[in-house]
């Protein structure tokens, strides 16, 4: 990787809560989710932090969630319920939902998938979309 000239470029630490580094001066960003200089950004573009939100917590497979709300990709799920939020691999959908068929379903779609319930009711997502109710 490289010759005896180049040298990896060193990302810049960020202090406090990091959800990962920006590279300076050359305008690329990571990938991802990253807090700094008191902002939230995904692929460099800023999340607009709401009025009395905090707590932003970096899910897998990009899902972020804060105490308002949840992201995928940066762009928030609207509706989705941040309390009980969580994301689901491919191989712990098997018991997802009580009809064997939409189990099976969700496996083929070989996918992260979210879930949450709003009161009794399960929601299962696939990227930023309800895909199932129950």
């Amino acid at each position: 990787m490289g010759n005896k000239t180049s040298s990896p470029k060193e990302p810049v630490e960020i202090t406090g809560f990091k959800f990962g580094s920006i590279y300076p001066n050359e305008g690329k960003v990571r990938p991802g989710y990253y807090f700094g200089n008191g902002k939230i950004m995904y692929k460099g573009l800023e999340i607009i932090k709401m009025p009395m939100e905090s707590d932003f917590q970096k899910l897998k497979y990009g899902y972020l969630k804060s105490n308002l709300r949840v992201f995928y990709h940066g762009k928030d799920i609207l509706g989705a319920n941040p309390a009980t939020f969580l994301t689901i691999t491919r191989n712990n959908v098997g018991n997802l939902s009580k009809n064997n068929d939409k189990n099976q379903t969700f496996k083929k779609l070989n996918s992260v998938l979210g879930m949450d319930f709003i009161g009794n009711q399960k929601r299962i997502y696939f990227k930023d979309k309800v895909i199932h109710t129950e």
